[in-house]
């Protein structure tokens, strides 16, 4: 039936980890309903990270990663959440999850098991650090996570923060240099703080 619509050129499967709204799985108690089958995103074919997972030190294995970000939705069955922290409140209760921190979370590391897709690392520890929420990434709280993963010994911390902001603050420059010099990897998207 799309193929007969005359403006119809590509239809593809988004390659991102579905997020769905939390209302449905605490009403349900389950996702089940909402899976399909696992794809590879292309970026990953692409950098050619799927063809070198299959060696445990390229799949992530032992490799401890914080996303801070708003929160992921750490009950996620495509994702290994470990721990987390949240700076709004919960505490270590991760009570709450977000879309784009779930997002980010898949694109790191959703596992390999046949559901969703396909992360870069899928056997990295993920941890969830929320440090944003809808009014934004608070410098403060930015700098509270970044202290967090340095403190729990964390390999890799993913800021994929937007534009909260717009620069880095002084106090978080002065953690961030330390941080990389002690081997802790800071990984931010283009464009991000």
């Amino acid at each position: 039936a799309l193929r007969a619509i005359d403006w119809m050129n590509i239809l593809e499967v988004d390659s991102s980890p579905p997020v769905y709204p939390v209302s449905d799985a605490r009403r349900t108690g389950s996702v089940s309903r909402l899976r399909m089958a696992q794809i590879t995103p292309w970026g990953l074919t692409n950098i050619g990270a799927d063809s070198v997972q299959i060696y445990k030190h390229f799949s992530g294995t032992g490799v401890k990663v914080a996303v801070l970000d708003q929160g992921a939705w750490v009950t996620h069955p495509d994702l290994n959440i470990v721990g987390c922290h949240d700076y709004f409140g919960a505490g270590s209760d991760c009570v709450v999850q977000g879309p784009h921190g779930t997002k980010v979370a898949g694109v790191i590391g959703a596992q390999n098991n046949s559901i969703w897709t396909l992360g870069i690392a899928p056997d990295a520890n993920i941890y969830s650090v929320r440090v944003c929420d809808l009014a934004g990434c608070p410098g403060s709280a930015v700098y509270d996570g970044l202290v967090w993963a340095k403190s729990h010994g964390m390999d890799i911390v993913n800021l994929s923060l937007g534009s909260c902001g717009g620069e880095v603050c002084f106090t978080q420059s002065g953690l961030l240099y330390p941080m990389a010099s002690d081997g802790i990897m800071l990984v931010a998207d283009s464009g991000n703080a």
